[in-house]
């Protein structure tokens, strides 16, 4: 298996995906006197969660998506921030979680795109009772790992081969292990294209899923992807009323929840794709959204969104805020890239995947946050090669009103 910066490449997120995106936001529109106004700063230092240089359970066991959690029905905390070889670290509570190393989910290395199961992070939870948990799946496809599949150059076969979609993969055993359906039963949301062994450019697809909200009868995520044909650059909101029906998810198209994903294996004539895609909402001028959660005190939803390039602004971590999950808040600065590496050790960091969650969540799936939440994030050492990385957690204080 070939090294993989996933959910997405840095390199690739550094260079390819950075370049050119400026202007091609799609920003819904918003009364800025209407949306919640936000302040926060981090109130402490950070604290190592899992040091792949002592606490690794093989040499590519490494922390490689933004922290997600939930509770079990025996009142485990299972914390995920894993590699394409799904493994937890498991604890009473948030703050005294460890690396398990039980494997919770391999991929599937399927060399077939329209399987959805090549390599696979889970992603995005959700669970009422503990036992039964829902998981998003970001799902990676890489042509060029499959003799036949990339008719690219060289020089740019990761790029244009990689297609990604949102898969589905569930726990019956509270979270012990999950597992997929074979396609197409595992496909939540995906472009309206079938792979293109990358004749048309790329990469391309929907990626790395934020945790799942609650809200009324519905259940709330938001995706993110990469200008492509049809679909416009920005993060997306989800939503289904069932997070164990993958079929059921629908996308914002603008106006309302009308956006029915299609898969383009099983629906092979598709006339019109742009009724098949996403509309952006108005969070996007940083880039990528990491984590979607409830503020229970203000009803606003917040967002983190890590930049590393001075064409976004300041790089660094900003948080954003809504009330409705459309129309968001101008992005807050909470700690540049240079607050991170104030007090680090002489070194080549990079930092990214950053979450916010509060070991005082009041729901299982450790989707709302009170005044007093943690940071985590990981921190990249480019001097040691692509697995020795430190996952943190900062305490930050924070106020929406």
């Amino acid at each position: 298996m070939k090294t993989r910066l996933a959910p997405s490449s840095h390199v690739l997120r550094m260079g390819v995906l950075l370049a050119g995106l400026a202007g091609l936001v799609s920003a819904h529109p918003a009364n800025a006197a209407t949306l919640p106004v936000l302040t926060g700063a981090f109130s402490g230092s950070a604290v190592s969660v899992f040091d792949t240089s002592t606490q690794a359970c093989e040499a590519t066991d490494t922390p490689d998506a933004p922290a997600r959690a939930y509770k079990d029905s025996n009142g485990v905390v299972h914390l995920h921030a894993s590699g394409s070889t799904n493994r937890a670290m498991t604890g009473n509570s948030l703050l005294t979680v460890a690396r398990n190393c039980a494997v919770v989910m391999r991929s599937g290395f399927d060399p077939n795109p329209a399987h959805f199961a090549q390599y696979q992070w889970l992603s995005g939870f959700y669970t009422t009772d503990g036992k039964k948990i829902a998981a998003l799946v970001h799902t990676e496809f890489h042509g060029d790992d499959v003799a036949g599949q990339c008719l690219a150059t060289a020089t740019t076969a990761n790029r244009y081969c990689w297609y990604n979609v949102i898969g589905y993969a569930q726990s019956t055993n509270n979270g012990t292990t999950f597992s997929e359906s074979p396609a197409p039963a595992n496909y939540v949301a995906g472009l309206p294209y079938q792979f293109n062994k990358g004749i048309d450019g790329g990469p391309n697809g929907y990626q790395s899923p934020t945790g799942i909200v609650a809200s009324g009868r519905f259940y709330y995520a938001m995706i993110n992807d990469w200008p492509y044909k049809a679909q416009a650059y920005g993060p997306c909101v989800i939503r289904t009323t069932n997070v164990f029906d993958p079929t059921s998810w629908q996308a914002w198209d603008g106006k309302s929840y009308n956006v029915q994903f299609a898969n383009p294996y099983v629906q092979t004539r598709i006339s019109n794709p742009a009724n098949y895609v996403c509309a952006p909402v108005g969070v996007g001028s940083l880039g990528e959204v990491q984590s979607l959660v409830y503020h229970s005190a203000s009803g606003a939803y917040l967002t983190t969104q890590f930049t590393p390039d001075t064409r976004w602004g300041v790089p660094g971590l900003y948080l954003s805020a809504s009330w409705d999950m459309i129309s968001w808040s101008k992005p807050l600065l909470i700690a540049s890239t240079a607050t991170l590496t104030a007090g680090e050790p002489a070194g080549n960091w990079h930092y990214d995947y950053f979450s916010l969650l509060d070991p005082a969540a009041s729901d299982r799936s450790f989707s709302t946050i009170g005044n007093t939440p943690m940071i985590y994030y990981i921190r990249f050492d480019y001097n040691n090669g692509p697995y020795k990385r430190v996952l943190y957690r900062r305490p930050l204080t924070l106020t929406v009103r």
